[in-house]
């Protein structure tokens, strides 16, 4: 599953199935980052992005709306973050190939995030 992924997302993913404070800590880490983000820093953090979300963020716009809903996200707390994240990486409870109704699912090809 996390075979595409880059090595801080898998890390991300590993601290967020058996280490949740761990990587509450990391989010802070980020959000602290966040604002005081310059061109140097935005660059090295859309390196680790596919393409299109690479030339989607270099518009100042863009980046700021990206790193906002971060910081929004994180606005009480780091603790919904890291939750969302334990709750993609841990397993379902269910095999997907047991859905025997029709669904849709949008995700992007080059989407190395949501694997």
């Amino acid at each position: 599953m996390t075979a595409a992924m880059s090595a801080p997302l898998r890390l991300m993913f590993r601290l967020a199935k058996y280490t949740p404070p761990l990587l509450g800590v990391l989010f802070r880490l980020n959000l602290k980052m966040t604002r005081s983000i310059d061109e140097r820093g935005s660059e090295r953090m859309m390196a680790r992005f596919p393409e299109p979300d690479r030339t989607l963020l270099k518009r100042p716009e863009i980046l700021r709306g990206y790193v906002s809903c971060f910081q929004e996200a994180c606005l009480n707390g780091t603790r919904g973050a890291v939750h969302d994240m334990s709750l993609i990486a841990r397993p379902w409870g269910f095999d997907l190939a047991t859905i025997s109704i029709p669904v849709w699912l949008w995700h992007g090809e080059r989407d190395a995030n949501v694997p």
